[in-house]
């Protein structure tokens, strides 16, 4: 995804963290966009020691280890703050969306980062696997969203502490992202008193502006099916718009290609026949929840969303046939 701007040109700098480019646009002097790279590095950088499934000294993975014990852990604000969300929004989206599949990642192949991993170009193969191997891992995730069955986990808010069942693995990169981008973007405006920017984390973005109307943002969408016979966007002055899809995180495994996005209801990669969906709307963490819900579940999730989300909340979807649907006018495609 990229971004452009109509009528005010931004100061522009890009950087790696989290495994993906970051792009700040902003509309400030020299001394200003300075300070913004600063903090944006830093903070990407903390955030990544605390939440990354692969570096062994992060706060997630110690308490991963944990979980053959069951003994309860001392947690950061940080981690509390998505812990809650997490569950917030395992709740809303009927248990699809979860941190509960750090096990089934791994079972996958996804044990590592992911520019280590055997990858593979935009496919439209799905893994095959056999569903029933992953049924223990299932399990631990049902009883997060079944009132029958008791969580995998025990947040203790006063306490500042979690405790795992033993066996339960946390991945919580379905909203990291977002959360540490939103959370970056309201510094940026309201702290730093930087008017108009643009944030983009990987295809997960935050834009404002003045609140006169400039800049009008372009937001540009890739199409992973058309490639380049065409570009989707919109344009868009303040909110935020989050991409997730099947086809550019894959990988080889023995038994065929994998992706990022699991099924928690059969703890394999999703095979709900859409490849891609982009959620625009006010609140970035909701756009970055339900566009990897949609991408695995389908029509269902679809139904879901705007049934629990106002009307400022809009979706572009892709299906391996390469069609496309919109929920609301916002998107266009431009062909070349």
């Amino acid at each position: 995804m990229t971004s452009g701007v109509e009528v005010m040109k931004p100061m522009y700098y890009r950087f790696r963290a989290m495994n993906t480019d970051i792009e700040l646009s902003l509309v400030c002097d020299g001394y200003a966009m300075s300070e913004a790279v600063e903090l944006a590095v830093d903070w990407y950088e903390e955030v990544e020691q605390v939440f990354s499934r692969f570096r062994p000294d992060s706060e997630l993975s110690r308490i991963n280890r944990t979980a053959g014990s069951g003994a309860p852990v001392m947690i950061s604000s940080m981690m509390r703050d998505v812990l809650q969300l997490t569950l917030w929004y395992q709740q809303t989206t009927g248990g699809i969306f979860s941190p509960f599949v750090g096990g089934s990642m791994n079972k996958a192949g996804y044990d590592r980062s992911f520019e280590l991993l055997s990858r593979v170009g935009m496919s439209r193969e799905l893994l095959d696997d056999d569903i029933h191997d992953n049924v223990e891992q299932v399990v631990d995730i049902k009883r997060a969203y079944d009132g029958r069955m008791q969580s995998p986990m025990v947040l203790d808010i006063a306490m500042q502490s979690v405790q795992l069942v033993p066996g339960t693995q946390l991945d919580l990169g379905g909203i990291v992202k977002g959360w540490a981008t939103a959370k970056l973007s309201q510094w940026l405006c309201m702290r730093y008193g930087i008017r108009a920017g643009l944030v983009n984390a990987g295809g997960d973005l935050h834009a404002w502006n003045d609140g006169n109307g400039e800049p009008i943002w372009r937001i540009d969408v890739q199409d992973p099916i058309a490639g380049d016979d065409g570009t989707i966007y919109r344009m868009m002055g303040q909110g935020a718009v989050a991409t997730s899809g099947t086809l550019g995180r894959q990988w080889r495994t023995g038994q065929g290609v994998a992706h990022h996005l699991i099924d928690t209801r059969t703890g394999c990669p999703s095979r709900s026949g859409i490849v891609q969906c982009t959620v625009s709307g006010p609140d970035l963490i909701a756009c970055e929840v339900w566009a990897k819900t949609i991408c695995i579940q389908g029509e269902a999730a679809l139904q879901r969303m705007t049934s629990q989300l106002p009307p400022s909340y809009d979706a572009l979807i892709i299906d391996q046939q390469g069609m496309l649907r919109y929920t609301g006018p916002a998107w266009l495609k431009e062909e070349y």
